[in-house]
């Protein structure tokens, strides 16, 4: 309390080092900033700050920023309520000062607000800094650029929203230089950060790929070019991308050397980063065959890498459960890209009548893999919505749930398959009758009689 009464001193000198004990008592703590701020310290500084900041000498703005940042430092952190007082003077210092060592310690202080609950990152981007925070990226001074990207990262690890928030703002733009930067912590926070941008949504990644980020991320995977806890950063970027990226984007990563790096990373990282980039491996084999087909490179050289991998990997996670039962299912997973790729298409018609055009012919394609979902495609233009060959239907029933699968309707044929349309299910039943539980992939095309009610 003798230090808050200080505040309010006419001396400029005594207001600063009261700031200044306030700020050290708090830093020593949890149990003491708690103490601090429930006898109004919070308060009483922030009004103890004059109109305008110019009055203020360097010294004293430095101490309040300092001061400010171990008010909001430390878990469990202080209610949002309680910070607000804090996050509007962080704001306004962050938009009237270029002063280095300040910059920097309003950005830790945002960060640590922002390194928590939903709320607390709203409170942060209510305040209108993020703009601004993207802007101290490109600063010169390593210190500031450390804590403007610490507090991007956090606010990228929010929902969907606040994600879109950090991508709004540019955040993009600006991270290939961050993804180069000299320094090592740097390049580590925006891959961190990227891990985050990367577990968002379908059109989150898409925007990742467009820009040529994800590239960045396999090339670093690749050739190795990073110490193994930056590469353990890149490889949750990648399995984010795996476990929540579409088919599409999936295919777009093992068309790029995807497989690859996660091969590099794989050997490259601790434990735990090893699970991770098998687990991208595992997503990735997941889309079949389009896992060895890889421009430029001979299918049956890049299967021998993979089997290479997975004893590496059996050796390196032998006596972990989990790690184990990864690699066990990357082998069966691999089993069938290998028996897609040494197999011929077969072309089988479910129908006996002649072939002839009819205009109400309803032309149905089915791609079948063991052990994976069916795809399907469609000529008839008066559906809107239209899965095409390849999709898998567990993707399409999520973005689709208006024409989801139905419970029950199971092609045993192939495996725990489900269709949603009557006229595919009925497709389905015929080819039950006539194909065996396929090893390999097929495509079947079905020509079906319809009436357009019957269809819709």
């Amino acid at each position: 309390p003798v230090f808050v009464d200080a505040l309010t001193s006419q001396s400029a000198d005594v207001r600063d080092q009261a700031v200044w004990a306030l700020g050290n008592v708090a830093g020593d703590s949890v149990e003491f900033r708690d103490v601090v701020l429930a006898a109004g310290a919070l308060q009483s500084v922030v009004a103890s700050i004059p109109p305008d900041l110019s009055q203020m000498s360097l010294t004293n703005l430095r101490n309040l920023c300092w001061t400010l940042s171990n008010f909001c430092r430390g878990a469990p952190q202080p209610s949002v309520e309680v910070l607000l007082p804090a996050l509007s003077t962080l704001a306004r210092v962050l938009a009237e000062t270029n002063d280095d060592q300040a910059l920097t310690d309003v950005c830790w202080a945002l960060s640590y607000v922002s390194n928590g609950a939903w709320p607390h990152m709203q409170a942060v981007l209510d305040t209108g800094v993020l703009p601004r925070l993207i802007g101290l990226l490109g600063s010169p001074d390593p210190g500031v650029r450390t804590a403007a990207l610490r507090t991007v990262g956090n606010l990228a690890t929010g929902d969907e929203a606040q994600t879109q928030a950090v991508l709004d703002c540019g955040f993009l733009a600006v991270a290939p230089t961050l993804l180069a930067d000299a320094k090592n912590s740097i390049r580590k926070e925006a891959c961190w950060t990227m891990s985050n941008i990367t577990a968002g949504s379908h059109a989150q990644i898409q925007r990742c790929i467009d820009e040529g980020l994800i590239n960045i991320l396999v090339s670093k995977a690749r050739h190795v070019t990073e110490p193994p806890d930056i590469l353990k950063e890149v490889a949750w970027a990648l399995s984010n991308m795996v476990d929540g990226g579409s088919r599409d984007q999936v295919k777009f990563l093992a068309a790029n050397e995807g497989l690859t790096a996660c091969m590099q990373l794989g050997r490259s990282v601790n434990d735990q980063g090893k699970r991770v980039a098998l687990s991208a491996f595992k997503g990735i084999l997941q889309v079949g065959d389009d896992a060895t087909n890889t421009e430029g490179s001979d299918p049956q050289v890049r299967l021998a890498e993979y089997q290479a991998f997975l004893h590496h990997m059996e050796g390196g996670l032998v006596d972990d459960d989990e790690g184990r039962q990864m690699v066990e299912r990357c082998w069966e997973l691999l089993q069938l890209v290998e028996q897609a790729s040494q197999s011929e298409p077969v072309h089988t018609s479910a129908q006996s009548e002649p072939q002839e055009e009819h205009p109400d012919d309803y032309k149905v394609t089915l791609t079948l893999m063991a052990g994976r979902s069916v795809g399907f495609s469609h000529n008839d233009p008066l559906l809107v919505a239209r899965p095409l060959a390849g999709t898998l239907l567990q993707e399409w029933n999520d973005s689709h749930p208006e024409v989801a699968a139905v419970d029950g309707d199971v092609l045993h044929a192939v495996g725990e398959i489900r269709s949603s349309a009557a006229v595919l299910k009925e497709a389905l039943r015929t080819l039950s009758a006539a194909v065996e539980r396929p090893a390999s992939c097929r495509e079947v095309v079905l020509t079906l009689r319809k009436t357009r009610a019957e269809m819709l």
